[in-house]
């Protein structure tokens, strides 16, 4: 019965934002409805308080604050423009916090791999096809004699640039950074005998359509389900959840104190 309340009470605030043509808002409650989006919140592992706070404010469309600063310590964004949630696609982080935390969803995904018995090999060389090509993706596994490459990326559907995409439907924007990906690499890793895979993630706790074909295909290496619960691809999830989330917190200090690790 509760659930089927939750169920019904959604339907009506989603019904009355698109009426309001509220994008942003349409945009927070459809991303907050997509597959594994809730991880973080029920994750057995959990965050530090903090973390999750924020994780949660997040999610109900609260800001990152009650009382938040005139402007980002990072790059002068005028928080009264209206987008409290700034940090998450702040350009002054970009080359620092934001490939920090793209890093660590690398690991995590190429750790799994290792840990179950696998090869990983983070930025492989040689996938072009030209010889002067030296693009490089993010991680070549291999793992029961099969060869996957994934390139991964972690999108903020509420960005001001994103929330008209995101309001039309479920993992919209993650499904375009899939796309981009797969034009770019699809092709060379074929040619190499290896199976491309975007892993997408958003910032609201979403995992991309590929990202899920990943997993399965993992899953269905042999072996892998004799692991223990911390190697599982459920706890390869939480892991990935949780890491979002805990960067989601670094970004906000990052903006609001400008403290530098």
């Amino acid at each position: 019965m509760c659930k089927a309340a939750d169920e019904a009470r959604a339907k009506r605030l989603l019904a009355e934002a698109k009426e309001s043509k509220d994008f942003k808002e349409v945009a927070r409650l459809i991303a907050i409805s997509a597959p594994k989006a809730s991880i973080s919140v029920r994750a057995r592992q959990g965050l530090p308080n903090p973390a999750w706070r924020l994780n949660v404010r997040l999610k109900l469309g609260l800001p990152p604050m009650d009382s938040m600063p005139d402007f980002c310590a990072k790059c002068g964004y005028d928080f009264q423009r209206g987008d409290d949630w700034h940090c998450l696609s702040c350009p002054s982080l970009r080359g620092v916090q934001h490939t920090r935390r793209h890093n660590e969803v690398v690991l995590c995904v190429s750790g799994f791999v290792d840990n179950v018995g696998g090869f990983s090999h983070v930025e492989p060389s040689g996938i072009g096809l030209a010889r002067k090509d030296r693009t490089r993706p993010d991680a070549d596994l291999y793992l029961s004699g099969r060869r996957f490459v994934i390139d991964a990326s972690i999108v903020h559907p509420l960005a001001p640039s994103h929330t008209e995409l995101a309001a039309s439907k479920k993992l919209a924007v993650a499904m375009r950074r899939e796309r981009e990906k797969r034009t770019r690499w699809e092709e060379k890793c074929a040619a190499r005998g290896a199976v491309f895979f975007p892993v997408v993630l958003e910032t609201l706790g979403g995992f991309g359509g590929d990202s899920a074909e990943l997993f399965k295909e993992l899953c269905a290496a042999p072996g892998i389900r004799f692991v223990s619960d911390n190697f599982s691809i459920r706890a390869l999830r939480e892991r990935l959840s949780l890491c979002v989330a805990r960067w989601t917190a670094v970004c906000v200090r990052e903006c609001m104190y400008s403290i530098s690790d």
